[in-house]
């Protein structure tokens, strides 16, 4: 959700943007959303539901079966809102990007001679509409994998409050909830140009150290070995050191 509500500033917008996100703001945003997320939990703790070992995804978490209340608004502020803000997010994102193509396009046809002196004078707007398709794929496949992995898990904790499903179902639609967040950076890969150009920045400095490494281990084994090689030259020439100081 925060993600999308970033990307919507970005495109439609963008003059607010390094003011909106600043280094300390985005700070404070991140820390917000981090209380907000204990916030949720906060009833458990009240008296309003518990937590416990759950029996059929077989690990310890809120206590679905404990009060219906709190599960149906775990799943509003957890799944039915964020999909909403991520919706109208992506769907005012299109409505920009489709606007904007129009002025481009409408610019063009009144204006013809601006784009006949090559290609120069074309790369700002050619430039600027890929770039918000790129964001506009990534937005939306964002959402799509959002909605996909956690509208069943949600579906199923609503309907299973007597914890009557199996427990085959619930650890699938448990999985699958959770790999929503580990599918972000492989679409931020496959979507977006700057992601990959910064995954391979990452991994080239990680490929570095780790030669840089292995060379610094194959030195000092070498450096080793060329140690006890001396210390055993030294050691027999002990005896023949101390045969010499006799015969004198």
């Amino acid at each position: 959700m925060a993600i999308s509500v970033n990307r919507y500033i970005y495109i439609c917008k963008s003059k607010y943007y390094k003011q909106i996100f600043s280094f300390r703001n985005t700070i404070v945003i991140c820390i917000v959303i981090w209380i907000i997320s204990a916030l949720i939990d906060l009833p458990n703790f009240l008296n309003w539901g518990d937590h416990r070992y759950d029996m059929k995804t077989l690990v310890c978490s809120f206590d679905r079966t404990a009060n219906y209340n709190w599960i149906t608004l775990f799943v509003c502020t957890g799944v039915v809102f964020p999909g909403l803000v991520v919706i109208i997010c992506y769907i005012n994102i299109v409505r920009f990007v489709r606007s904007h193509s129009r002025k481009i396009q409408d610019h063009r046809e009144q204006e013809p001679g601006c784009y006949k002196d090559g290609p120069s004078r074309n790369m700002g707007h050619a430039k600027l509409s890929k770039q918000q398709k790129q964001l506009l794929k990534m937005v939306f496949a964002i959402f799509a994998v959002f909605i996909l992995c956690w509208v069943p898990y949600g579906i199923v904790v609503l309907i299973d409050f007597q914890d009557r499903l199996s427990q085959t179902v619930h650890i699938i639609v448990w999985v699958i909830a959770h790999a929503s967040t580990a599918l972000d950076p492989i679409i931020y890969a496959v979507t977006n140009t700057h992601f990959q150009q910064s995954y391979r920045a990452v991994w080239g400095c990680l490929t570095r150290r780790r030669i840089q490494m292995m060379d610094t281990t194959v030195s000092d084994n070498h450096d080793s070995v060329k140690d006890k090689q001396i210390f055993k030259v030294k050691v027999a020439a002990e005896p023949i050191e101390a045969i010499s100081t006799l015969n004198t």
